[in-house]
């Protein structure tokens, strides 16, 4: 692993339905996926990280709560990952998930980093959510440790 994972991060990857719980498309094996990091290898052995949907599932995503949280991100931004026919996309930060740093490092590409102010604003989002439990920021290091 020559290369160290930073918040911020986004790093495109093929997710699959066992290990990620992503439903692959069109008989695949596999989507490919872009996921923000949030959390990184400090607080133990996984990357924690956000994933990147071009639109809001309303099929899934139900409530007020939930719609909220996804977080808007454009092309102006991120010419390097969003195109302009997907323009914003979303990034959904009601679910936190974990891969290990090595399959992150191995099976991902580095896109781009997110944008400071983009960034700080996920972080606040997930600080203030009604989905995530305490423990759950705090494991990711959205809360401080008690």
């Amino acid at each position: 692993m020559s290369r160290i994972i930073y918040v911020g991060d986004v790093y495109s990857i093929a997710l699959d339905e066992e290990r990620d719980a992503i439903t692959p498309k069109n008989g695949r094996d596999n989507r490919r996926k872009y996921c923000v990091v949030i959390g990184t290898p400090d607080y133990g052995y996984y990357v924690a990280y956000l994933i990147v949907n071009h639109e809001i599932n309303m099929n899934f995503n139900t409530t007020r709560e939930a719609i909220d949280g996804f977080f808007p991100i454009t092309h102006a931004d991120y010419p390097e990952f969003i195109l302009p026919k997907y323009d914003p996309s979303w990034v959904d930060t009601n679910r936190v998930r974990e891969m290990s740093a090595e399959r992150m490092l191995n099976e991902g590409t580095f896109v781009c980093r997110l944008t400071d102010k983009d960034l700080s604003l996920i972080l606040q989002t997930l600080a203030n959510s009604t989905v995530l439990t305490p423990k759950e920021k705090r494991r990711y290091g959205v809360l401080p440790p008690k």
